[in-house]
C-alpha cells in the first residue's frame, strides 16, 4: 500500500500531483462508507485518476485485503522483518548473513509453508501471516481460463481451463491472482510442480508459469 501511495504521488492528473489518504479498514468499521459496486486496482494510476474526488479533508481510500478469509489464525504482529533486511541494504544484514544466518531465515520461513493455507508476504519480503485460507470475494466472477506456460525448449503457451492446473490450491492461487493482480501466488505441489500465477494486463488473463524444471 505504501509502494502504491508514493508512486501515485509521482502521477499527475490534469497537471495536478494527487493528493489521497489511504486507510486500511473494513467497510463494516467506517462510519457511512461510500461503496464502490466493484473493487478498484490498488495502483497508482487509479489512485491519481480518482485523487481529485477525494482530495478534501476527511475523506479516505479504504483499502481492505477482501480475498482473506477473516479471522487470520495465525497472523503476524509486528511483520517479520528478518528476510527484508537483506534488501534493504548491507547495513540492514549486517555481516551475520555472510555466515548463514540468512539461510536459517529462509529454511524457517519455509517451515512455515507446511501448515495448511497460504503464507503472505510482501513485495519487501516481509512476512504477515501463513496458514491463511484465500476465498473469492463477494461479486467477483470465477476464474475459468488461465494461460499455462513451461520454460521448456519448443513449449508454447496454452489457454486452459482452471479446473486443469491441479487441486484446490492452484484453483485458489489463480482465482487470488485474478482478484490482486498487482499480487503473485506460488504454489508448490507433492508431485513436485512448482507453479507461479500472475494477472497478465496484455492478455486479461492470468499467466500460470511452471518453472519445475528450472529448479532441478
Amino acid at each position: 500500500m505504501v509502494d502504491a501511495a508514493f508512486w501515485a504521488s509521482l502521477q499527475r492528473e490534469e497537471g495536478y500531483p494527487p493528493e489521497i489518504s489511504l486507510a486500511v479498514l473494513p467497510p463494516e468499521r467506517a462510519l457511512r462508507p461510500l461503496m464502490f459496486a466493484g473493487a478498484l486496482p490498488l495502483g497508482p494510476r487509479a489512485l491519481a485518476r480518482l485523487a481529485p474526488a477525494v482530495q478534501r479533508p476527511g475523506i479516505h481510500l479504504g483499502v481492505w485485503r477482501e480475498s482473506i478469509v477473516r479471522p487470520i489464525a495465525y497472523a503476524v504482529e509486528p511483520p517479520f522483518a528478518e528476510l527484508a533486511d537483506p534488501v534493504r541494504g548491507p547495513a540492514a544484514g549486517g555481516a551475520s548473513r555472510r555466515d548463514g544466518a540468512l539461510g536459517r531465515v529462509v529454511d524457517a520461513v519455509a517451515g512455515l509453508t507446511a501448515v495448511n493455507g497460504a503464507t503472505l508476504i510482501t513485495s519487501h519480503y516481509e512476512l504477515l501471516a501463513f496458514g491463511v485460507k484465500i476465498g473469492r470475494p463477494d461479486g467477483r466472477p470465477r476464474v475459468e481460463l488461465v494461460d499455462l506456460s513451461e520454460p521448456i525448449e519448443g513449449g508454447a503457451a496454452a489457454v486452459v481451463n482452471s479446473l486443469q492446473l491441479g487441486g484446490t490450491r492452484h484453483i485458489s492461487a489463480a482465482q487470488f491472482a485474478q482478484d490482486q493482480p498487482d499480487a503473485v501466488a506460488l504454489v508448490a505441489s507433492q508431485d513436485g510442480r512448482f507453479t507461479i500465477f500472475a494477472w497478465s494486463p496484455r492478455d486479461g488473463l492470468v499467466h500460470a508459469h511452471r518453472v519445475e524444471t528450472l529448479l532441478l
